[in-house]
């Protein structure tokens, strides 16, 4: 797999699964995540052009909640970063793919690019970018992923763009941060 690596999934079947069993993580077969969550891990959000709710819903180990980001009314572009950090003593492996399940809006947000980054300690560890366009009222949820070289205690998405001058609007859901997951 690439160190970069983004897969597609319809948003009716991460739900769907959601609710089923799988690898102790509450997902079903097909999608695996193992959450940057539990004991007392943090979870740390900003968010400038925009506001982001239920932000604790990325790290609850439930695909089917979500942190959301909403374009400002006015704002012309928007970024919005989510990082959830390992409790104390937790640190990740080199080899984990780590990275965050989302659904990117670019009905409101176009040129939008999400950066995946994980740090160990507070220092930046690595880093991934891309650009992420969906359309349409049903957008993929997408795993974006860094495969870790070194090793982590924190992964973090951020999302940013251009917002449509059509002004507020859902530019992200970030379903779940997770130190490794993906399809299988």
């Amino acid at each position: 797999m690439n160190s970069f690596a983004m897969r597609l999934m319809p948003l009716g079947f991460a739900l769907a699964m959601a609710g089923c069993g799988g690898g102790g993580d509450g997902l079903a077969a097909g999608a695996f995540c193992e959450s940057v969550s539990g004991g007392s891990a943090q979870l740390t959000s900003s968010c400038v052009g925009c506001t982001i709710t239920e932000a604790g819903a990325a790290a609850d180990r439930n695909l089917a909640s979500a942190a959301s980001a909403t374009a400002m009314p006015g704002a012309t572009n928007a970024t919005a970063t989510i990082r959830a950090t390992a409790q104390p003593g937790v640190v990740y492996p080199a080899g984990s793919n780590a990275g965050v399940f989302y659904t990117p809006y670019s009905n409101v947000c176009s040129n939008c690019a999400v950066t995946i980054n994980t740090y160990l300690d507070g220092a930046p560890a690595e880093s991934r970018s891309g650009v992420n366009n969906s359309t349409g009222s049903d957008p993929a949820v997408l795993y974006t992923s860094v495969n870790a070289l070194m090793p982590f205690d924190a992964v973090e998405i951020v999302f940013n763009g251009t917002i449509s001058p059509l002004g507020d609007g859902l530019i992200l859901k970030a379903f779940e941060i997770c130190s490794s997951g993906g399809f299988r």
